[in-house]
């Protein structure tokens, strides 16, 4: 039970998106005869195929644990096992009874975590034999993705994954004004355009919470486009009634699928609909509106209050919503510096954050009850305007998209610390609008204005440790996340 608890321990100090591991017993691992079931989506299973470590996905996707994990293939012959390199990396950590430096394995003698070296050490020998082999490997940033063989057509503005992975959209500057793809592993194919697109400039887009509606706000009236889609076809809808006033900037979904928000450019700078079936009507407005143009839109994970950033100050307008009346809360005491573009919440609505222009860039807000106070800036900024903001799903990395270079700042949560992890070694073309985590956290998503307009990154390949004490020898076809 010690040694399970230290290695939980272990792994759960390491499980972040600079340090990707994943662990197996070579003494265990057999050759398959057959294709292991696919796992469940998230996860991959790790085997032996024709002596080549391999993993498989929830696709069905077979890849061979090489580039990116390991600097080689692990080849197995009988009891010998050749490592042709593993990407250094400085590692540490409970358990270990040695701190992990780079380009080492851990191994365990089922007593103590122990950090060796592979410089020199070419075979799995009797050094090695006892117990779990941990190989070290690197995944410093995002990697990013062949771009998908047909772009946008222009500036990406804003982009969206739909709640089940499956679509990713971009919302762009010039006809058709919206791209769909569909994701099939680590491919984007693009969709058939919409019969009946936007009528102008893409300035937001967001998915309801089930799927099966898609929205973007833009130019030109009727300033909101609604699409129902059944499979890979996305029929527009009626226009609701009553439109916005103006250029709709952000659009939003609550929750539970009830009410569609949209940010726009003319008074009253919010219009919120409540939805029944494929009806949208518009509610009445907040007895306070926000001061001017609504920019950006998030709701909180719980549907209770719904937030709008603008031109003016305060920069960010707070709602509490009570059935369908939506109520301005007091202002935070510390305010964004300056217009406020892109906001979003942490997935457990404990933090509130906003991309504005001036400097901080950024500004992160924790929140008990009806009170948001302003945290310390990060120690690293963002390097000009933000514009986008998105976190990861698990709560555990923020991402701001903005207008200097690298474009993209992400940032690693600890507590009520933010720390900026290494640029991906492949930026963004340009300025970074728009930005966007896939539902399970495994795609990182930029739109930008330069070509290719959006940049696609992925943030894990085979994620943490498979589970097991120093002594367990089970890992074989075990699904790892």
């Amino acid at each position: 039970m010690k040694y399970f608890l230290i290695l939980f321990t272990f792994i759960y100090s390491l499980s972040a998106l600079a340090n990707r591991e994943i662990g197996f017993d070579i003494s265990t691992m057999k050759n398959q005869t057959s294709k292991p079931s696919n796992p469940k989506p998230g996860y991959k299973k790790i085997y032996f195929k024709n002596d080549k470590l391999t993993s498989i996905d929830s696709d069905g996707i077979e890849e061979l644990v090489t580039n990116g994990d390991l600097s080689g293939d692990i080849e197995s012959s009988g009891l010998v096992t050749t490592y042709n390199g593993i990407v250094p990396i400085a590692k540490g950590g409970t358990g270990l009874s040695a701190a992990g430096a780079s380009g080492n394995i851990l191994t365990s003698d089922g007593t103590d975590w122990v950090s060796m070296p592979v410089a020199g050490l070419t075979t799995y020998n009797a050094t090695l034999s006892n117990g779990l082999i941990y190989p070290i490997w690197d995944f410093t940033s995002p990697v990013k993705l062949t771009n998908p063989a047909t772009l946008p057509t222009g500036i990406g503005f804003g982009t969206s994954w739909s709640p089940d992975g499956q679509f990713l959209t971009v919302v762009h500057s010039t006809t058709p004004f919206i791209t769909i793809y569909q994701r099939s592993g680590t491919t984007f194919t693009k969709l058939a355009n919409p019969a009946t697109l936007p009528t102008g400039t893409g300035n937001g887009i967001a998915w309801s919470p089930d799927g099966q509606f898609l929205t973007v706000a833009h130019d030109t009236s009727p300033f909101i486009t609604i699409y129902q889609r059944s499979g890979t076809t996305f029929t527009k809808l009626a226009n609701p009634a009553t439109l916005p006033t103006g250029t709709g900037f952000g659009a939003a979904w609550s929750p539970d699928g009830q009410f569609l928000t949209v940010g726009h450019s003319t008074t009253p700078f919010i219009t919120i609909y409540q939805r029944n079936g494929t009806t949208f009507t518009k509610l009445s407005d907040p007895a306070t509106l926000p001061p001017n143009t609504g920019r950006g839109m998030a709701w909180s994970p719980n549907g209770q209050f719904l937030t709008v950033t603008h031109n003016v100050t305060p920069f960010i307008t707070i709602y509490e919503r009570s059935g369908t009346t939506f109520t301005k809360l007091t202002d935070p005491a510390t305010l964004p510096t300056g217009t406020g573009y892109g906001i979003a919440w942490s997935p457990d609505g404990q933090f509130l954050t906003v991309a504005h222009d001036t400097s901080p860039f950024i500004t992160i807000y924790q929140r008990s009850g009806t009170t948001f106070t302003k945290l310390a800036n990060p120690a690293a900024l963002p390097a000009g305007t933000g514009s986008g903001i998105a976190w990861s799903p698990d709560g555990q990395f923020l991402t701001v998209a903005h207008s200097t270079t690298p474009f993209i700042t992400i940032y690693e949560r600890s507590g009520t610390t933010f720390t900026k992890l290494s640029d991906p070694a492949t930026l963004p073309a340009g300025y970074g609008r728009g930005i966007a985590w896939s539902p399970d956290g495994q795609f990182l998503t930029v739109a930008h204005s330069t070509t290719p307009f959006i940049t696609i990154y992925r943030t894990s390949s085979d994620t943490p440790f498979a589970k097991g004490s120093p002594v367990t020898t089970t890992v074989i076809n075990r699904e790892i996340r």
